[in-house]
């Protein structure tokens, strides 16, 4: 959905279908993990296309092949909590799904054969600082938790 319109009805949607006092749980993408993933994948392209400036000033992630994602918008981790606030929801967690351990998944994957307790323990503080904004932009996806308050003005 790369409209702000488009986000806030579902925004809204999501809210109306909610029982109050029942939880969401939705993903919104960042930006820099899909631009670093373009970049990575289309090379010098990526920049001379505008692709890399349609990422980072309006965040429209668009790629033309069949079947490809496409379409999508890629949000500012700042700008998730007021968007989901202002349609009536209280956010009570925003935590990122791929965290410190995003660009060491291979290297976590056979720390888990080789050390297991030490590969538990890098889990642990994954989880542990999901939740730190400092590597929110960095996520592949973040996650929000967010309560239809039981009792809202409208």
């Amino acid at each position: 959905m790369t409209t702000g319109t488009d986000r806030s009805q579902a925004v809204r949607e999501a809210r109306r279908v909610l029982r109050p006092g029942g939880l969401l749980i939705a993903t919104m993408m960042p930006r820099y993990m899909r631009l670093i993933s373009t970049v990575l994948e289309h090379g010098s392209a990526a920049f001379t296309t505008g692709t890399v400036d349609l990422i980072l000033d309006e965040g429209r992630y668009d790629d033309p092949r069949p079947g490809r994602f496409t379409g999508g918008y890629l949000t500012r981790p700042d700008d998730v909590a007021p968007l989901f606030e202002e349609h009536g929801f209280r956010v009570r967690r925003l935590l990122v799904s791929q965290g410190i351990l995003a660009w060491a998944q291979s290297e976590a994957a056979a720390l888990a054969h080789r050390d297991p307790d030490a590969y538990q323990r890098l889990l642990d503080v994954a989880y542990r600082t999901a939740s730190d904004p400092s590597i929110h932009g960095m996520s592949g996806h973040l996650l929000v938790v967010a309560e239809r308050p039981e009792i809202q003005a409208e």
